[in-house]
């Protein structure tokens, strides 16, 4: 019996956090994975969008925005890509 390529999600921040460096990671790890293991790996890229509870009232509560969504929103959506994903 052969098995499917093994199916890995890479679990990027929050693009409307800013962090050019860690999205410039996952970036790279998806395209090295792709270019160089696609015969072996189905990478998936795991970015949902940050929702904005707080921060549409003023500049200040962004970081409010961004402790609830790292606790509740994005294990949410780890969960929901559980199924898709091997590892």
């Amino acid at each position: 019996m052969k098995l499917g390529p093994l199916r890995v999600a890479v679990i990027a921040d929050y693009a409307e956090e800013g962090w050019p460096s860690m999205d410039l990671v996952a970036d790279m790890l998806m395209a090295h994975l792709s270019a160089e293991h696609s015969d072996s790996v189905e990478a998936t890229l795991i970015r949902p969008a940050m929702p904005v509870r707080f921060g549409r009232l003023t500049a200040g509560p962004r970081s409010v925005d961004r402790v609830m969504a790292r606790l509740l929103d994005y294990p949410r959506a780890l969960a929901s890509a559980r199924a898709l994903v091997d590892v």
